[in-house]
């Protein structure tokens, strides 16, 4: 199954737009994760049934995330993961 989002033609332009789809791509082929992420029943990936359209959108939102916008976002969840680290105390 390929794991391939819309919009490839951005990839000349932006390599890391270019680098979130192609790891996707590897990660399932290797882990199945988005079966594990859409089933229903835990243990049994099997019974997911992919679409191609399932297949689509997962993997444009993953390669979205290397835009420019998307690139932001993860900065954005970073900064404040970041802060709510700072607020927890420190146990001594």
């Amino acid at each position: 199954m390929q794991h391939k989002g819309l919009r490839q033609f951005r990839f000349a332009q932006n390599p890391l737009e270019a680098l979130f789809a192609a790891e996707w791509q590897k990660l399932n082929e290797t882990g199945r994760v988005l079966e594990y992420i859409l089933t229903p029943e835990i243990n049994n990936p099997d019974v997911a049934n992919l679409s191609e359209r399932d297949m689509s959108v997962a993997a444009t939102v993953v390669q979205w995330l290397g835009t420019p916008v998307g690139q932001g976002l993860i900065r954005k969840v970073q900064e404040k993961e970041k802060e709510q680290n700072q607020s927890i105390p420190k146990l001594q």
